[in-house]
């Protein structure tokens, strides 16, 4: 089982840490991250994170 404090970083959504063709089955998700996510951030209306292993 993977902890997430131990065994993962938490990266924060950039122009330069993009998430490229993110599928994770849903599809309202599924399209935030890969068309909305960086254009909330623009408009100041979020910020999205995301964990690497």
């Amino acid at each position: 089982m993977i902890n997430l404090l131990e065994d993962c970083e938490l990266v924060a959504l950039s122009s330069e840490q993009l998430i490229i063709n993110f599928n994770c089955g849903d599809d309202d998700l599924n399209d935030f991250f890969n068309h909305d996510a960086i254009n909330y951030q623009h408009q100041l209306l979020g910020q999205t994170y995301f964990s690497v292993t």
